[in-house]
């Protein structure tokens, strides 16, 4: 009850705002976005209220909080961003992919964004993580190499198998 009161009293205080807040939805969530005082707020307003937005609004915004931070709130800006193809955000992404503290569910979307934007960077990111604990991410992994190396066998004995075979047709594709 007092998360539903709280939430009315942040739609009133956005809709008799005199700035950049109007009665549109994405306007409104974009306004408690920037108004949020806490990560945790940013990020329930990121990954539950705007994640499906095609907006271009929305995309505007998060690009200007993107950083190389690996804190969720800076991850799921990232993923938000990487969804849609933006590179940079991918690079990050990549760069970061040891330091992000984030659900083993949640990672296989970057794998999958990797994989579907064919963003060569990743693939040591996308082999590495073929000696993931959690098969969910093993499988997004390969499925996201299927997508770069379409040729690849249908099955593998193990991760180990699937991650020398994808090494060695990094390194051939490397060399062309």
């Amino acid at each position: 009850m007092l998360l539903i009161m709280c939430f009315m009293v942040c739609i009133c205080a956005a809709l008799s705002a005199p700035d950049d807040c109007s009665a549109d939805t994405i306007s409104l969530q974009l306004c408690l976005l920037k108004r949020a005082d806490e990560s945790s707020e940013r990020i329930q307003i990121i990954a539950f209220d705007l994640w499906d937005s095609q907006d271009e609004r929305v995309g505007a915004r998060l690009s200007l909080m993107l950083s190389d931070e690996t804190t969720a709130e800076a991850y799921y800006i990232a993923q938000y961003l990487a969804n849609r193809g933006d590179t940079t955000a991918m690079h990050i992404l990549c760069d970061n992919a040891l330091g992000y503290q984030v659900s083993s569910q949640q990672w296989s979307y970057t794998l999958r964004a990797f994989g579907k934007y064919l963003y060569q960077p990743a693939l040591p990111v996308l082999v590495g993580n073929l000696n993931s604990p959690s098969l969910n991410v093993i499988e997004e992994a390969i499925y996201a190499l299927r997508l770069f190396f379409p040729d690849s066998p249908e099955e593998f004995s193990s991760p180990d198998a699937a991650a020398g075979y994808f090494c060695s047709r990094i390194l051939r594709h490397q060399t062309e």
